[in-house]
């Protein structure tokens, strides 16, 4: 059975492009290979696991999974499952460490709510928002203006990419993709109007 493709299984996706991986390793107890797809999150990320990943996952996956949290303030989800991990790496999730090459499959960019629900997951996981620090006040006590920044700061420059491409689809604006380092690129929706429209 594949993976159905839908708005739901597209923001799981989306949050397993930011937060997960799939896991493949050696069980010596049950002499064979393990599957694991692993989300490790905050701990301030456990509502949206509980409230929007999980029941994705029984929806349309059929499984339970095992949604913790840890003593390092991190939220786990754990599916034990070799059938959706080959699944999920049949549409294009990787099994082990995410490349810096990973992208956004196909799949989720040929329709726009499909693109738009896989965002939904890749920002509530990888994304941030923050006030703009003004550094006119830089000498002073900080001050920070009315203004939002809408964050996405990956190591996989294609996603990144990618998202600044369907967002200026959306007709949000976004700034130029920095590199914050050899393994960072990050991209920013400074606008009132961007922040709007996200």
């Amino acid at each position: 059975m594949s993976i159905p493709i839908n708005e739901e299984t597209a923001e799981f996706f989306g949050a397993l492009t930011g937060d997960g991986c799939i896991s493949k390793y050696w069980s010596s107890s049950e002499n064979c290979w393990r599957y694991e797809v692993v989300f490790t999150g905050a701990l301030d990320d456990f509502d949206y696991y509980k409230e929007v990943i999980h029941p994705c996952c029984k929806r349309n996956f059929s499984l339970e999974g095992r949604l913790f949290t840890r003593g390092d303030n991190s939220t786990r989800f754990h599916i034990k499952s070799k059938r959706l991990a080959l699944e999920l790496n049949g549409v294009g999730f990787p099994i082990g460490k995410k490349p810096t090459s990973l992208s956004i499959p196909l799949v989720f960019l040929g329709r726009k709510k499909l693109a738009s629900s896989f965002l939904r997951g890749l920002f509530n996981t990888d994304g941030t928002i923050y006030r703009l620090y003004n550094k006119k006040y830089a000498n002073q006590k900080r001050v920070y203006s009315d203004y939002l920044v809408i964050q996405l700061k990956m190591r996989a420059k294609p996603v990144v990419y990618q998202t600044k491409k369907i967002l200026k689809g959306f007709g949000i604006h976004t700034g130029k993709i920095l590199r914050e380092s050899p393994e960072k690129h990050v991209l920013r929706i400074c606008s009132r109007r961007g922040c709007r429209g996200f």
